[in-house]
């Protein structure tokens, strides 16, 4: 079983792939959280904090794959829940004990972070379950796309409050902070799912769901709205200028490479969108955590 569960992990969940960027993620978000602070704290809450984080990125994983078992089943037979080496009942068991360990990781920070924990983990079973409507990304796959992003603002909350040990201080630029980060998510999961047009899966892509017009006011829109909350978020932070000319270098590139691929360039590779785009949001994530950890200085606690 437990060669299995690393296939598994090494498959879908691998661990270096998601542990540096769940890192990046967390800090950014922890360390914007005590942004209007003279000094940032790191503490065993920040520790704890991290695990809840990184272990409900990886719930959310287990969530999906048991959704979406039946569909995936005939699209992936090579993956290992489709051919049956893990079986259902048994990421429903992993599933439990992740959750349990969240709960116990969440309980030793706190009531309030215990509360926005329930929330996160509350909205997470209604995203396995579809919020009750069957068949909901067939009928809306834009707003099924931004609904399953909202959990990226409440994890957002969850920090804050690992930090603060309440939500009541919180300030616009953190509001902001969060709100760009859930952009962020949102654009990377249209943008992941750009497929060549002979690829068995672009039926599946969103060019092929909305239509090239569609598909380009929609990315093109989300990526300046990013870009120009992420450049306001910056300027909360004394930075050096650079920090803007990178963020906005990466997002001219973005942007670039979804007009070539919209205009069927064929010497373009889908995939250099799909890389581009994950590193913009690597570097937007990077740029907000250094732009803090440059302009403070750090404190480390037992706990607060």
């Amino acid at each position: 079983m437990l060669k299995v569960f690393v296939e598994y992990l090494n498959e879908r969940f691998p661990l270096t792939l998601y542990l540096p960027l769940v890192l990046l993620f967390y800090f950014a978000m922890y360390l914007f959280a005590g942004v209007e602070e003279k000094e940032v704290v790191f503490s065993f809450r920040t520790f704890f904090g991290f695990l809840v984080v990184f272990l409900m990125f990886f719930h959310l994983r287990l969530f999906d794959d048991l959704k979406d078992y039946k569909r995936d089943a005939s699209l992936f037979p090579d993956r290992l829940l489709s051919r049956k080496q893990i079986t259902v009942n048994q990421l429903k068991h992993v599933s439990i004990v992740v959750i349990g360990f969240e709960l116990v990781f969440s309980l030793l920070l706190g009531f309030q972070t215990v509360l926005f924990y329930m929330v996160m983990l509350l909205y997470s079973v209604l995203m396995y379950l579809e919020f009750f409507i069957k068949n909901w990304h067939e009928r809306s796959v834009l707003l099924y796309n931004f609904s399953h992003q909202i959990i990226v603002i409440l994890m957002g909350f969850f920090v804050y409050v690992v930090y603060h040990s309440t939500v009541s201080t919180v300030n616009l630029s953190y509001l902001c902070f969060i709100l760009t980060i859930f952009l962020v998510f949102t654009l990377f999961e249209f943008t992941r799912k750009i497929k060549g047009e002979n690829d068995s899966d672009f039926k599946r892509s969103y060019v092929y769901l909305f239509g090239r017009k569609k598909f380009f006011t929609l990315t093109v829109s989300l990526l300046l709205l990013t870009s120009g909350l992420s450049v306001f978020v910056l300027a909360s932070v004394p930075v050096n200028p650079l920090f803007y000319m990178v963020e906005l270098l990466f997002a001219s590139c973005v942007f670039i490479l979804i007009i070539f691929y919209l205009n069927r360039e064929k010497h373009l590779d889908y995939r250099a969108v799909n890389l581009t785009y994950s590193l913009f949001m690597l570097v937007t994530l990077l740029l907000f955590a250094a732009s803090v950890f440059l302009s403070k200085q750090f404190v480390f606690k037992v706990w607060i």
